[in-house]
């Protein structure tokens, strides 16, 4: 009779267990992506989303029972607040906010827009704009706290175009710090709203200009110490005089974050005339 009982509980479990995985891995209108977080990686976190609410699961496995929070008009209410994602490394993560985006001239992209505060060795906040998939296998990630650089604005993790005109008004260049990665979907950003930053110092862009002398140019570097849309860095470039139509390389950098290691990136920009800008030719 035991063992019939123990028989029967068992099967009930395994009946009630493919039940809850029918429920997340077969096709049910649930979106997913993955959250990285930490350098090196300490752990990942999976949200599923259904238009109606969010579901956390915190050990990475769809076998956990998910946290789930409910989503307004595509948005976590304010009141909501999800308890912090603590490592064994001892950082925290904090979920702040979370918004679906839905754009119709990205091939009807549906994604999710996240802020989280990160606490450690350094302390700052991060936004990402990842895209949610149908399925939990090769969906797109968001690596926060990952390993830094810095770079122009891109759009679709393409540069934003720029150029310097000899004589005209100072160029406004724009860059951001994140964890960037075309393949995976990462699009993770640094918030440049940080008083941190203001006290200890902002972003560089040194520009190596070019001129009429054979091999001579010009260098200057510029401080990106202004800031604008939650995480770009930005500043405006004047011309130097003696500089020649041609090809600048225009170092971005970040040197004053003492607390974290930030990559340079180093592009090429175009130096023309006032009658050759784009702007003049719209």
């Amino acid at each position: 009779m035991r063992k019939t009982i123990f028989t029967a509980g068992v099967g009930l479990a395994a009946i009630l267990l493919i039940v809850g995985l029918m429920t997340y891995l077969l096709p049910d209108g649930r979106k997913y992506c993955r959250l990285r977080l930490g350098t090196p990686v300490a752990h990942e976190v999976i949200l599923a989303c259904d238009s109606r609410s969010i579901h956390l699961f915190r050990t990475g496995s769809l076998l956990a029972t998910p946290e789930r929070y409910p989503l307004v008009s595509g948005r976590l209410p304010k009141e909501v607040s999800i308890p912090p994602i603590r490592t064994d490394g001892g950082k925290s993560y904090k979920i702040n906010s979370i918004s679906e985006d839905t754009d119709s001239g990205r091939d009807h992209r549906h994604s999710l827009m996240l802020n989280v505060s990160v606490e450690g060795d350094a302390t700052f906040n991060q936004y990402c704009d990842v895209a949610l998939v149908g399925k939990l296998d090769g969906c797109k990630l968001a690596h926060f706290d990952g390993p830094l650089s810095i770079g122009p604005v891109t759009v679709a993790w393409v540069p934003v175009p720029m150029e310097f005109v000899i004589g005209g008004v100072p160029a406004d260049v724009r860059a951001t710090v994140g964890t960037l990665d075309k393949d995976r979907g990462c699009w993770t950003v640094v918030e440049s709203d940080n008083d941190r930053f203001n006290e200890g110092g902002r972003p560089t862009v040194t520009i190596e200009f070019p001129t009429k002398q054979p091999g001579g140019s010009i260098v200057h570097t510029y401080p990106l110490d202004e800031y604008c849309c939650g995480a770009i860095f930005k500043g405006p470039v004047t011309v130097p005089d003696g500089v020649s139509v041609g090809t600048a390389k225009a170092t971005f950098a970040f040197d004053a974050w003492r607390e974290r290691v930030v990559a340079a990136t180093t592009i090429d920009v175009p130096v023309v005339t006032p009658e050759a800008a784009s702007t003049a030719k719209q």
